[in-house]
C-alpha cells in the first residue's frame, strides 16, 4: 500500500510542474497588478497575527469525504464558531482564526461524531489537523486530543512561538518580553542581562539589530527614527502568547529585512480571570559584582555590592462585559481586558569632579597672575599666588559665584563629591474590548499607554553638573490604538481591516526651581547675546575648574504613525489566497537643541575677571519635521498539491521611500552638483580656507560654502539659497534622494509530508525581503550641514561687554553629513533554507535546519571626502583637508546602502510538551560575515576598498545554546491534605544559555599615514593595526590575547582582519522555585523565588549589551588596559514574587 501511494504521488509530482506553469502565469499576473498599484502611492503590506487550520478529512481506508461540516469553537468564549465544508478532495481551510485553543467537532452522515480537543493555534500559525472519521450513528461521538506540539506540513516559514505558560513562568529579569526572543535559534542577543523596556538588540538569521520588525495585535511599534527601539513594551502578564518569524515568511510579512515579531494582547473570556502580583529585587538579595569585589579587596574595602531596589506590581482582569438578564446575559457578545503594571526602579548615582577651593572664591589664585588690570590683583611671592579684588569681579561672573561656585565649593581634596538617588521608573496600561456582533463579525479596539519617567540630576547629556542645577526628566511615553474588524463574508471569504495610531515620544524638560531656566538669573545678567530660544543660562567651561552646562533640554522627538490594512482570505479548493494591503503614514520630527550661549575662560582668574576666551552660540534652533508613506501590498497562494505537498507562493511589492520635510530643512550632498570652478583654495599647512576668496561674486567662507549641497525644490531652496547662492534645488523634487520602487519580492517555499502520517516533514523556500531604513539620517543632515544654523563666535571679549570682542570667521572646512550619493537603494535580503522536522514522540518535535542568508544594499557610514592612498603618498606632508576630493569640506559622513552581508548556519531545535513539562531546545552553529556592521557611527576604513572590512560582524556568535523548561512536579498536584497542601503545587522553571563569544577587532587610536597627530593622511581614525605575531587566546582577565601579537601600523593599512579575534563566552542560569496554592476552585496563590545566574558564575563581558563590541575586552592599542577584561556580565539577582491568580 505504501509503494502504491509512493507511486501515487510520483504521477502528482509529475504533474506538478504544469501546475507551477499556471501558477507562474498567475503570478506574472499579480506582478503586473502590482505594478499597477505602485503607481497610486498608498497602500503597504500588513502584519497578519490569525493563525489558519487545514486538513484532509478522510475515512478509515485513507478514501477522501466530501461535504463533511467541520466547526472550530474558540474555548473560554462561548459561541465562538467558525463552520466550513470539506471539498472534492477532502480538504478544508479556516483561516482569520485568533490565536488561542480550540475544539474542533466534525459531522458527516454515515460517520461517528469527531471531536478534538486543546488543538492550539499559535500566532500566525498554519497549523495542520488531518481528521479520521469511523463509520457509525452519528449520535456516537469520538473524542481525541490533539498533540500540544506538532510537525508544520502546511508551511515552509522557519517560525516559533513563545506560549503563554512560557511568559508567565519563565523568570525574567528586566520583566520584559524581548528577553523571551532569543530563546529560539538563529537569535543572537546584544540586549545585555537587564533587558530595558525598550531594547531591541538582538540580530536574527544574521540581519542587522536594525532589521527586525516588532507589531502588538498588528500595531508597528518600531522606533523609526532608529528602528533600535520600541516605542510600547506590554507587560508580560498582559501578553497572550508572540511568534518570531524569523526567516523565509510569506508574503503577508513586510517593513523589514530581519525576523518578524508579533505579539498578540490577552482578551476578555466568558469568565472572570486576572492575577495581581508584585515583584521585589533589594540590594540585600545580590551578590556583588566581580571587578567591583576585587577593587574592594585591592582597596581593603568590605565586601559591598552596589545598591539596587527594583519594585514591581500590577494586575490584570478580564471577562464579559453583561447585565444580568438585560444584555450579554450568556457572554456571547462583549468582552473586556484590562491590564496596568508599575516599575519602581531607585538607581544610585553619584559625581566627583574639580570645583572651586575656598581660597580660589575668596579670589585667591596660584601662581602669578598677568590678566588682570591695574589695581586689581596683588602677587605674594613667598606664597606664590595672587589675590584677585572683588570689586574687580564680573557682574555676570558674580552671578554664577552667587548661585553656583559659593554654593558647591571643594569638598574632597580638590573636587566637590556627591551622590544621588535617580528614579529610572516605568508605567503600562492597556485596555481591551472585543465585541461579537455575530458568528461572522468580530470587533475589537485595544489602547496602550507606557510611561517611562527617568530623572538625569545632572542634566542629560550634559557632562558633570554640581546639583540642582539642570535636573533634567527624561519621558519616553508611547502610545497606540488598535481597532480591528473581521468579517466571515461566507465560509470560504473572511476579510480583516485594522486601523492603528501609534505615537512614540522622547522629551526631557528640566524641573522648575532649577537654576539652568531660573528667569532671576538670565535678569541679572548683562545679555549681550541673543537669549537662548528655551530660557537657558549661558552655558561655562573653566580650565581646571567645573562650570555649568545645560545639556540637551528642552529636547522633543515624536514619532507618529498611522496605519491601515487589510487582508482578505479566499479558500479556493486546493487554493488557500490571501490578499493584503496597507497604508502606514509616518511622521517624525527632533529638535538639534542649538542656541544655548556658551563661554570659555582659560583660567579661574580670568573667570572672576571675567576675561572670556571665546563666545561661541549657533542660532536658530533646527527642528525637522519629516514626513513619508510606506506603501505595500501582497498576494499568498497556499497550494495543497496533494495530501503530502503543499507549496507557499507568495509576492511581495514594497515602496519604502525616503522622506520630506515639511519645515523645509532637508538637504544633502550631491557629487553631480559639486563644481570644482567653485571651490575655495585650502591652506596646505593649516588645512583652512585662504581668506578674502571669491567665486562668482561670492565670498567663499565655511559658514555659507554650500557647493554640492541640495536642498528640496521650492521653499525650502528658496530660503537656503537666500542664505548661500552656491545652493542647488534637487532634481528629486521634494526629495534628496532618489526613491527606487519597484521592490518585488517573491516567496517561495514548500512542505512536503515523507510518509503522509504527519511525522517526518521536509521543508524548505527563498525569498526576498525589502528593509525599512532609520530615517534619524536625514534629520541628522538638517542638524549639521549649512548653511541654515549659523555660529556665531566672538574671541577675547568681556563678559559684562561682549562687544568688545573680536568677531571670528572660522576659516576650517566644515563636516557634513549625507544620505547616499545620491542613489539610495532599499536594502534586501535573501533568505533560504532546508529542513527536516521530525515529531520523535506524540509530545516532542526535532528540527534540523540549513538557514542562510544574502545582504544588499546595506546601510553603513563612511566619509565620502577621504583622500586616496596615491594622493596622501604623493603630499605626505599637507594637511588633510588640502588633499580631499570635495574641496571645500572636511570629512563628509556619508550613510549610503552600499554594504553587504551573508549568512550560513545550522539549526537544531526540539520542543517537548506533555507530563506536566513543556522544553525548549535551541542550537545554533552560524558564521555571519559582512563589510559593514551598524548602519551608522561606524566608518568604514577605505571608501574605495570596503572589502578591506569583510570578515566576521560584531554580532556574529558562532555557537549558541539556549534551553527553556517549565516543569510542575508531578506528586500530590491535587494537593489533597496536609501533606497534599505542603507537598503539592511545587513547579521549576529555568532558561539555560551557553554562547561563544562575539567577534571584535584591534583598533589603533591614529591614521596609520599620521602617526604623530598633525592632521596629514588620510584622516581615519581607530584603524585596525598589523599582527605581527600568532594571536595565542590566553583568555585570563589581565590579557584575553597576546598583546604582543599586535603593533601600529605606519603608512600602510593594518593587516589584522576585521573580526579577527573572539571576545568572551558567556554561560548562565536562571532559575526560579515556584509554590502554587489552591485556596479555593478558582483562585490560587502563587509564590516565586527567581534566581539570575542562580550558581553566581562570572562571565566576563559587556553585561549592557550594545553599549560595546568588544565584548568587555579593551581592544584599543592606545590604552594602558589594552588586551584586558575590563567588565562583567551581571551577578547573582535573586527576585521575590508573588501572585493571585483567577
Amino acid at each position: 500500500m505504501r509503494l502504491t501511494q509512493t507511486r501515487s504521488d510520483a504521477r502528482k509530482l509529475t504533474g506538478i510542474c504544469l501546475g507551477v506553469l499556471r501558477e507562474a502565469r498567475l503570478l506574472a499576473f499579480l506582478v503586473a497588478v502590482l505594478a499597477v498599484i505602485g503607481f497610486c502611492d498608498a497602500w503597504s503590506g500588513a502584519q497578519e497575527l490569525s493563525a489558519t487550520l487545514s486538513g484532509t478529512v478522510v475515512d478509515s481506508s485513507g478514501a477522501v469525504i466530501t461535504n463533511a461540516t467541520i466547526k472550530a469553537s474558540l474555548n473560554g468564549v462561548n459561541g465562538t464558531v467558525r463552520v466550513v465544508q470539506s471539498d472534492a478532495s477532502g480538504n478544508y481551510t479556516i483561516t482569520n482564526l485568533p490565536a488561542g485553543t480550540y475544539t474542533v467537532t466534525v459531522q458527516t452522515a454515515g460517520f461517528q461524531e469527531f471531536v478534538a480537543k486543546n488543538i492550539v493555534l499559535n500566532v500566525a500559525e498554519k497549523r495542520g489537523f488531518n481528521i479520521d472519521l469511523k463509520p457509525g450513528a452519528a449520535s456516537t461521538t469520538v473524542t481525541v486530543e490533539a498533540a500540544a506540539v506538532s510537525v508544520d506540513t502546511e508551511s515552509s516559514a522557519q517560525a516559533g512561538t513563545i506560549t503563554g505558560q512560557q511568559i508567565r513562568e519563565l523568570e525574567l529579569a528586566g520583566r520584559n518580553f524581548q528577553q523571551l526572543v532569543t530563546l529560539q535559534p538563529g537569535v543572537v542577543s546584544q540586549m545585555g542581562d537587564e533587558t530595558g523596556a525598550g531594547a531591541t538588540f538582538m540580530s536574527v538569521n544574521g540581519a542587522r539589530t536594525s532589521a527586525n520588525n516588532w507589531t502588538i495585535d498588528g500595531a508597528d511599534i518600531n522606533d523609526s527614527g532608529s528602528n533600535g527601539t520600541v516605542i510600547n513594551a506590554p507587560n508580560v502578564d498582559a501578553i497572550q502568547e508572540f511568534t518570531l518569524q524569523r526567516g523565509n515568511y510569506d508574503a503577508g510579512y513586510g517593513r523589514s529585512g530581519g525576523g518578524q515579531i508579533l505579539v498578540a494582547t490577552k482578551s476578555g473570556t466568558s469568565d472572570f480571570h486576572g492575577d495581581a502580583y508584585e515583584f521585589v529585587r533589594n540590594t540585600a538579595l545580590d551578590a556583588n559584582e566581580w571587578f567591583n569585589k576585587r577593587t574592594q579587596i585591592e582597596g581593603g574595602l568590605p565586601n559591598k555590592n552596589p545598591v539596587n531596589h527594583h519594585n514591581v506590581y500590577g494586575y490584570t482582569v478580564g471577562g464579559p462585559v453583561f447585565i444580568p438578564h438585560a444584555y450579554n446575559a450568556d457572554r456571547k457578545k462583549t468582552f473586556f481586558f484590562w491590564s496596568e503594571e508599575w516599575r519602581k526602579i531607585s538607581s544610585p548615582g553619584g559625581d566627583s569632579m574639580p570645583a572651586a577651593s575656598q581660597a580660589m572664591l575668596n579670589g585667591v589664585v596660584a601662581g602669578k597672575f598677568a590678566n588682570a588690570p591695574a589695581g586689581c590683583s596683588t602677587y605674594d611671592p613667598v606664597a606664590n599666588t595672587t589675590q584677585i579684588s572683588p570689586s574687580c569681579y564680573s557682574k555676570n561672573s558674580q552671578v554664577y559665584l552667587t548661585n553656583v561656585f559659593d554654593k558647591y565649593p571643594a569638598n574632597d581634596g580638590s573636587n566637590y563629591t556627591f551622590s544621588y538617588s535617580a528614579q529610572n521608573n516605568f508605567r503600562d496600561d492597556i485596555v481591551r474590548v472585543d465585541h461579537y456582533f455575530s458568528d461572522k463579525v468580530h470587533f475589537y479596539v485595544r489602547y496602550m499607554n507606557d510611561d517611562m519617567p527617568v530623572d538625569n540630576p545632572e542634566g542629560l547629556w550634559a557632562g558633570s553638573n554640581y546639583p540642582r542645577l539642570v535636573d533634567t526628566l527624561v519621558n519616553s511615553p508611547g502610545k497606540n490604538v488598535v481597532g480591528n474588524l473581521t468579517y466571515t463574508i461566507n465560509p470560504k471569504v473572511v476579510n480583516e481591516f485594522e486601523f492603528v495610531w501609534s505615537q512614540g515620544e522622547y522629551y526631557s524638560s528640566i524641573k522648575s526651581g532649577q537654576f539652568a531656566t531660573s528667569s532671576s538669573v538670565n535678569g541679572a545678567l548683562t545679555n549681550q547675546w541673543s537669549p537662548d530660544p528655551y530660557g537657558k543660562v549661558p552655558a561655562i567651561s573653566i580650565t581646571g575648574v567645573t562650570g555649568f552646562s545645560g545639556g540637551s533640554a528642552p529636547w522633543k522627538e515624536r514619532n507618529l504613525d498611522r496605519t491601515y490594512f487589510d487582508n482578505l482570505a479566499y479558500n479556493l479548493g486546493k487554493h488557500t489566497l490571501r490578499f493584503g494591503f496597507q497604508i502606514q503614514q509616518m511622521i517624525k520630527t527632533e529638535n538639534a537643541v542649538n542656541g544655548e550661549p556658551n563661554f570659555s575662560f582659560n583660567s579661574w582668574g580670568d573667570f572672576l575677571l571675567g576675561n572670556v576666551s571665546s563666545f561661541s552660540q549657533t542660532l536658530p534652533d533646527i527642528i525637522p519635521d519629516l514626513h513619508f508613506v510606506n506603501t505595500e501590498a501582497y498576494v499568498q497562494d497556499d497550494w495543497k498539491v496533494s495530501h503530502r505537498l503543499t507549496l507557499n507562493l507568495g509576492l511581495r511589492w514594497s515602496r519604502l521611500p525616503s522622506v520630506t520635510d515639511v519645515r523645509n530643512t532637508l538637504s544633502n550632498f550631491d557629487p553631480a552638483y559639486y563644481s570644482p570652478q567653485l571651490a575655495p583654495k585650502i591652506d596646505p599647512a593649516t588645512g583652512n580656507f585662504v581668506p578674502g576668496q571669491y567665486a562668482n561674486n561670492i565670498l567663499l567662507q565655511p559658514a555659507t560654502y554650500t557647493n554640492g549641497i541640495i536642498f528640496p525644490k521650492g521653499a525650502a531652496c528658496s530660503a537656503a539659497t537666500a542664505i548661500s547662492p552656491l545652493v542647488t534645488c534637487s532634481p528629486f523634487g521634494a526629495y534628496v534622494n532618489p526613491n527606487y520602487n519597484a521592490n518585488f519580492a517573491p516567496r517561495l517555499g514548500f512542505a512536503y509530508d515523507v510518509l503522509g502520517d504527519s511525522k517526518t516533514v521536509v521543508r524548505g523556500g527563498f525569498g526576498i525581503f525589502y528593509d525599512r531604513l532609520l530615517d534619524g539620517i536625514w534629520e541628522q543632515n538638517a542638524f549639521v550641514n549649512p548653511p541654515l544654523a549659523q555660529s556665531t563666535t566672538i574671541n577675547n571679549a568681556n563678559f559684562d561687554n561682549l562687544k568688545s570682542g573680536t568677531t571670528s570667521v572660522n576659516y576650517g572646512p566644515n563636516l557634513i553629513i549625507a544620505t547616499g550619493n545620491p542613489t539610495f537603494k532599499v536594502p534586501n535580503y535573501a533568505n533560504y533554507n532546508l529542513s527536516v522536522q521530525k515529531q520523535l514522540l506524540p509530545s516532542t518535535v526535532l528540527e534540523v535546519a540549513y538557514v542562510g542568508a544574502q545582504a544588499r544594499h546595506l546601510l553603513g557610514q563612511f566619509d565620502e571626502n577621504q583622500p586616496t592612498v596615491g594622493a596622501v603618498l604623493a603630499n605626505p606632508t599637507t594637511q588633510t583637508n588640502a588633499i580631499r576630493p570635495f574641496q571645500g569640506y572636511s570629512t563628509i559622513r556619508d550613510r549610503a546602502p552600499i554594504f553587504t552581508n551573508n549568512y550560513n548556519s545550522l539549526q537544531v531545535s526540539l520542543s517537548h510538551h506533555s507530563h506536566g513539562l513543556q522544553l525548549g531546545m535551541a542550537y545554533t552553529f552560524s558564521k555571519d560575515l559582512t563589510t559593514q556592521s551598524q548602519d551608522r557611527d561606524v566608518y568604514s576604513t577605505y571608501q574605495y576598498n570596503f572589502k578591506l572590512d569583510y570578515g566576521p560582524s560584531n554580532y556574529n556568535q558562532p555557537h549558541t545554546f539556549t534551553a527553556n523548561y517549565v516543569y510542575e512536579l508531578p506528586w500530590y498536584r491535587t494537593q489533597s491534605g496536609l501533606m497534599g497542601k505542603v507537598a503539592g503545587g511545587w513547579e521549576v522553571s529555568g532558561i539555560t544559555q551557553f554562547f561563544s563569544g562575539q567577534n571584535f577587532s584591534i583598533s589603533q587610536p591614529r591614521d596609520p599615514w599620521d602617526p604623530n597627530g598633525i592632521h596629514v593622511g588620510l584622516g581615519t581614525t581607530n584603524t585596525r593595526p598589523d599582527q605581527i605575531a600568532p594571536v595565542h587566546m590566553t583568555k585570563k582577565v589581565d590579557a584575553w590575547f597576546s598583546q604582543s601579537s599586535f603593533a601600529r601600523a605606519v603608512n600602510h593599512f593594518g593587516n589584522e582582519g576585521a573580526g579577527s579575534l573572539l571576545g568572551p563566552g558567556f554561560e548562565n542560569w536562571d532559575l526560579a522555585a515556584i509554590k502554587n496554592i489552591k485556596v479555593v476552585e478558582r483562585v490560587s496563590f502563587q509564590l516565586r523565588g527567581e534566581f539570575f545566574n542562580a550558581f553566581n558564575h562570572e562571565s566576563f563581558g559587556n553585561s549592557g549589551g550594545n553599549a560595546s563590541t568588544s565584548g568587555g575586552v579593551d581592544h584599543s592599542l592606545a590604552d594602558s588596559s589594552f588586551g584586558q577584561i575590563t567588565s562583567g556580565h551581571s551577578p547573582r539577582r535573586i527576585q521575590i514574587g508573588a501572585k493571585l491568580i483567577f
